[in-house]
């Protein structure tokens, strides 16, 4: 009995070293990563400082680029593009002049004159004399 007690209490005393090796190497890990940060700490503080002004750089050419897109380059193109179709169509289509809306009594004028047989009704021209459907003398 007492040897299974010596073999386990050894047991437990070589599995204490183990843990107290890597506790002592993460601590010396620990202190040398320190050592290594604070001895190089102006370093990386100015390669930081470095890196947010290339990204204020960056950020600011990215957009000059999209104002030189859309308030110059944009409404450039968009006049550009619809020039030609004004150029290609100028003899084909024409724009009207605006006139004013005609009134009833105007319209009325500019209607064709009909004239109607007064025997029958039917339509007939003007420069007719006889009615080609009765035969009635017009004028």
């Amino acid at each position: 009995m007492q040897d299974r007690q010596v073999r386990a209490t050894g047991a437990k005393k070589e599995n204490n070293k183990k843990t107290l090796l890597f506790f002592l190497v993460s601590v010396l890990a620990a202190l040398g990563v320190t050592y290594i940060i604070l001895k190089h700490l102006p370093f990386i503080i100015a390669g930081f400082l470095l890196l947010l002004i290339a990204a204020l750089i960056f950020t600011s050419a990215l957009t000059a680029i999209w104002l030189l897109i859309r308030l110059v380059l944009l409404p450039y193109y968009a006049l550009r593009k619809v020039k030609p179709r004004e150029e290609e169509s100028k003899g084909i289509y024409t724009i009207e002049e605006v006139k004013p809306v005609k009134s009833e009594s105007e319209r009325a004028e500019d209607a064709p004159r009909r004239t109607y047989c007064p025997q029958c009704g039917f339509e007939v021209p003007q420069d007719a004399e006889f009615c080609p459907n009765c035969g009635v003398k017009l004028r």
